[in-house]
């Protein structure tokens, strides 16, 4: 059964994992962390865009 959220805490979610995944670096932990929070493994795509968006504001290159 897949948990419904409204968009802010999905949102947030989303960032928690994106900051746990690249302190981590551990993509079974994010898959387990993303399952466990949303019961949706999906949202990894959106964190992958979140780190990479992220990542090249961080470097001025986005």
């Amino acid at each position: 059964m897949i948990k419904r959220f409204k968009k802010d805490k999905l949102e947030q979610i989303i960032i928690d994992a994106a900051c746990l995944s690249t302190i981590l670096f551990s993509e079974k932990v994010l898959t387990a962390y993303i399952t466990q929070n949303t019961g949706n493994i999906f949202v990894i795509s959106s964190i992958l865009f979140f780190k990479a968006k992220r990542y090249h504001q961080m470097n001025n290159k986005f």
